[in-house]
């Protein structure tokens, strides 16, 4: 009786240091605030922080465990709107129920990144999943990985955090968990105006775009999308619409997207409709049958004529492989003093063709939309994209 007393007695304890941690987790919501003040209460284990299908971002964070008597703590950081990452600007981790993100600034969180520590951290896995603008609930991360997006200024509207023992089943789908393709749009803007010809209101949208990494990417597509000051989206460039350049782009490298597209793609009514504007870039990593598709732009210049049919932006194009191009696109960037892009143009050549290691020089017309990005320019820059080569 006393040998079965024993081990009674033992299983308590046993169960108790082999039960999972649990975390525990509160976030900034625009408009409502700290959740615990707002008397919406700490959310746990899985549960959503913040919200859904109401536009509202994040804007901190704070995170604690329940650690069950193992030696773990939890440190995590953000991204933040126009500051990015926090240990790369010498905020630092954030630990164990310290705020991540700020407090009164209206800044956006865009992604995070959270990570157990202690003796007994090798023993679990955390666990994040995040619900971003535009996309809704991504996949989960996990022990420090990136969760959120970077390079489309999308806002991070609610989070799911859970530890599981170490190895065990993620508790869903791990795939698209953070978005970033190595280029970061420094640079956006869109222009409604009217029509000349029939009064109607169109869409000018634009975009400058840098690779970060040290790696050539492939570009595959760009989209545009404007939404409202509410959120919602007022519509999105159809494919066909947008030209950019280039299609391989170089570590430092700038790029541009353009977008010149008639009202019906866009519920826009008045030139001065509230708006966001949302780019989307698309890419992969290059391989060397990419590495072909290359053609190199310099000594860009603005021309003034007297009319905005004369005024153009020239530059010397330069196709350095060993194949004739049959087709190519050379879109411009049009800067101000203070190296704001105003906007963008792209060539209106249907065909164009450059032979094998040659140098041209290359004039991008403008065209009505463009008359006031050419009265206030100072300077240009372009790109060049290759679709087909002639062997």
């Amino acid at each position: 009786m006393i040998a079965l007393f024993l081990v009674i007695g033992v299983v308590p304890s046993s169960v108790s240091a082999t039960s999972n941690p649990g975390v525990n987790y509160q976030t900034q919501i625009e408009n409502i605030g700290w959740e615990v003040d707002a008397g919406i209460g700490l959310k746990s284990n899985g549960q959503d922080s913040g919200t859904s299908g109401k536009s509202l971002r994040l804007e901190g964070i704070k995170i604690n465990l329940d650690a069950q008597g193992y030696d773990l703590g939890v440190s995590y950081q953000t991204h933040i709107q126009d500051i990015g990452w926090e240990a790369d600007t010498g905020r630092g981790w954030k630990s164990n129920g310290v705020m991540s993100g700020t407090q009164g600034e209206s800044k956006r969180l865009e992604a995070i990144q959270i990570k157990l520590t202690g003796a007994d951290a090798d023993k679990f896995d955390i666990y994040y999943q995040v619900h971003a603008q535009n996309i809704g609930w991504m996949g989960w991360a996990k022990n420090g990985e990136s969760a959120g997006t970077a390079g489309y200024s999308y806002r991070l509207e609610a989070i799911k955090i859970q530890i599981v023992p170490k190895g065990a089943d993620a508790p869903g789908t791990t795939a698209n968990s953070f978005l970033s393709y190595g280029v970061n749009v420094d640079q956006k803007g869109f222009k409604t105006y009217e029509n000349s010809y029939d009064g109607s209101i169109e869409a000018m949208l634009f975009c400058s775009f840098v690779n970060n990494t040290n790696t050539p990417v492939k570009i595959t597509d760009i989209n545009f999308s404007l939404t409202d000051a509410n959120g919602i989206v007022l519509g999105t460039s159809p494919e066909y619409m947008v030209e950019y350049a280039p299609a391989i782009i170089m570590p430092g490298q700038r790029g541009f997207a353009y977008d010149q597209t008639y009202a019906s793609h866009y519920k826009i009514n008045t030139l001065d409709e509230p708006s966001n504007l949302n780019v989307i870039i698309n890419t992969k990593a290059a391989v060397d049958k990419d590495m072909v598709g290359i053609l190199n732009t310099s000594n860009a210049a603005i021309e003034l004529g007297e009319d905005d049919y004369s005024s153009r932006v020239v530059c010397i194009v330069e196709n350095p492989s060993s194949k004739t191009t049959e087709f190519n696109v050379v879109v411009a960037g049009l800067f101000d003093a203070n190296n704001q892009l105003l906007g963008c143009m792209y060539n209106q050549s249907d065909y164009t063709m450059i032979g094998a290691n040659e140098k041209a020089r290359y004039s991008l017309n403008g065209w009505r939309p463009e008359t006031n990005i050419f009265q206030n320019a100072v300077k240009a820059e372009s790109a060049g994209r290759v679709d087909y080569y002639k062997d």
